[in-house]
């Protein structure tokens, strides 16, 4: 009797709620449905959106690249450039042997005139493959040792003081290129009488300087003294007025016009 009751109820119950139940179960079921289709459109959307921005950022890179690729396009060597690199390269380990054979066989005797050559042709090879620094290093060994078998003012040194005053410049290092530049004339006034070319052309390498050097501001105040160049330039005017003419006028003229550049440059000093 109790069993049917409680069958009777249950049934009941089952009776009052399923329909309800049912109806949950199938809007829960929608709900899903629909957040699916929501979560898969904005997964679509996200994906599609990375890929423009990834294909947006590869095109901007590879603008970028593109643009710093013809910014840095290098031109290529001619047949010639590169032959003379590869000469120079083999050239720079013959003389890189020639001078370790030479201080070997040398001892205590190692300043020799060989020797200062060898370093000599070592500093022009690495000239042609602009290695500045290393060049004026040889040019300095072979300046050393030439003055050591020579002498402090022998003029044999004059080739190698123009090349570490190239080299110099090379490098932008005006301090060393302004020793390099007195150095050479006060070499080649020890050297040769005045109206000599050599000492000339040495003096005039010194003005051309002085009046680059103050053009481009390139050295200080106290390296750079015209008025000690000018004084330089009447000396030796003053040498030359002393000798006879006769094949002196075109050296006086030229010493003129360089003695008149530096005064200009002078002035303009002095007014501006």
């Amino acid at each position: 009797m109790v069993n049917t009751s409680v069958m009777r109820i249950s049934s009941g119950v089952q009776e009052k709620y399923s329909a309800p139940l049912n109806s949950v179960i199938t809007g829960l079921c929608l709900l899903t449905l629909i957040s699916l289709s929501f979560a898969l459109n904005a997964a679509e959307n996200i994906a599609e959106n990375d890929t423009g921005k990834t294909t947006q950022e590869t095109a901007e890179k590879s603008e970028d690249i593109s643009n710093s690729s013809e910014s840095e396009t290098v031109v290529p060597l001619s047949p010639e450039q590169q032959e003379k690199i590869l000469q120079a390269m083999a050239n720079r380990e013959q003389y890189t042997q020639l001078i370790n054979q030479l201080e070997l066989e040398a001892g205590a005797d190692a300043y020799r005139p060989a020797l200062s050559q060898a370093y000599m042709d070592l500093g022009l090879t690495l000239q042609t493959l602009e290695q500045h620094d290393e060049a004026a290093e040889a040019f300095d060994k072979a300046l050393q040792s030439l003055r050591i078998s020579d002498g402090l003012n022998s003029p044999l040194q004059l080739p190698m003081l123009q090349e570490l005053y190239n080299s110099n410049l090379a490098n932008a290092d005006w301090e060393g290129a302004d020793v390099y530049a007195h150095l050479m004339y006060y070499v080649a006034r020890k050297s040769f009488a005045a109206g000599d070319e050599r000492r000339l052309a040495a003096l005039q390498q010194m003005g051309n300087w002085k009046l680059k050097a103050e053009s481009e501001n390139l050295l200080s105040e106290y390296s750079n003294a015209l008025g000690s160049a000018i004084e330089t330039y009447e000396q030796e005017i003053e040498l030359l007025q002393s000798m006879p003419l006769e094949g002196n006028n075109l050296t006086l003229a030229t010493l003129y016009l360089g003695e008149a550049g530096l005064k200009m440059i002078l002035a303009q000093q002095i007014y501006d």
